[in-house]
């Protein structure tokens, strides 16, 4: 068991919500669902990522997130570059990464 799989169901309401607001387009992407998370679940991302050290710990969380996709029952349809601007727990991210398309 992952350790972020204790927040699948936190998870799973952002996929929720993500699918709804990116319908029209077909897909949405995980750092959507890490952006809802810090806008609408800032305690439970900032619980998340204290799951997590190392170098990086808040890109290890996101990448963990995007990995628990799959277990709330997603399909991949492949990747993109996101330019993504986030707070978690007081920190702010800004950058361009890959990260994987998710099918609606």
């Amino acid at each position: 068991m992952a350790l972020i799989d204790a927040y699948l169901e936190v998870i799973a309401a952002g996929v929720a919500v993500v699918r709804k607001l990116h319908a029209a387009r077909h897909w949405y992407d995980s750092h959507d669902v890490v952006q809802w998370l810090s806008e609408n679940r800032p305690k439970e991302l900032c619980e998340m990522r204290r799951l997590y050290s190392g170098r990086d710990p808040i890109s290890t969380m996101t990448q963990q997130v995007g990995k628990a996709l799959y277990k709330c029952g997603q399909t991949k349809i492949g990747e993109h570059r996101s330019g993504r601007s986030l707070v978690v727990c007081g920190v702010s991210r800004d950058g361009e990464c890959s990260v994987t398309k998710w099918k609606i």
